[in-house]
């Protein structure tokens, strides 16, 4: 299942690592905005670390929407998203 993840974030640090972490487990669509693909426990585990990364801190606002096959075929977009420019496929 695909899970469309976001932040609002005021803490450059706190920002910062939780960019980092999900970096590593999602695909970068803006800045703030992230598409990960994998099991709802999976999505958990996500929703925990980032809890973690920003209890301590104000200001920070987190959101993950899960999306259906049909949702996600309705994708709309324009323009380059962030890690389409960085993308190298070795064949």
């Amino acid at each position: 299942m695909k899970f469309l993840i976001g932040y609002d974030i005021a803490d450059n640090r706190v920002r910062s690592h939780v960019a980092k972490y999900l970096e590593g487990k999602a695909y970068r669509l803006q800045y703030s905005v992230f598409l990960f693909d994998g099991t709802e426990r999976e999505a958990r585990e996500i929703r925990e670390v980032l809890l973690a990364l920003t209890e301590t801190k104000e200001g920070c606002a987190l959101f993950m929407a899960p999306m259906c096959e049909a949702c996600c075929a309705r994708i709309w977009k324009v323009g380059r998203m962030k890690e389409e420019a960085s993308v190298c496929i070795v064949a």
